[in-house]
């Protein structure tokens, strides 16, 4: 299992702009490239065997999502850097 940098509440950005995403329709894209660079929260964090997926949900326009109804995306750690921890996110409140 991989060691995750990031823990569920951090705030992060996607770094890492893909062509396309594999076998997904183009308004999935769409949503992925809206949410690039945007200040997004780490809602949960999966390990599945050795991989490490971030996810993170978006409105359509890029935005935060409130909850996982909107779209979710599940990235792995080096496509997307830190912006604040939650430790930061829980004092500003």
């Amino acid at each position: 299992m991989m060691n995750c940098p990031f823990k569920v509440g951090d705030i992060v950005r996607i770094v890492v702009l893909h062509d396309n995403l594999d076998d997904e329709p183009p308004e999935t894209f769409a949503v992925y490239r809206n949410a690039f660079m945007r200040p997004l929260r780490v809602d949960a964090i999966d390990h599945n065997g050795t991989d490490t997926w971030i996810e993170l949900n978006v409105n359509d326009d890029g935005s935060q999502a409130a909850d996982w109804t909107a779209n979710t995306f599940c990235l792995p750690p080096n496509e997307v850097e830190l912006v604040r921890g939650d430790d930061v996110a829980s004092n500003e409140k």
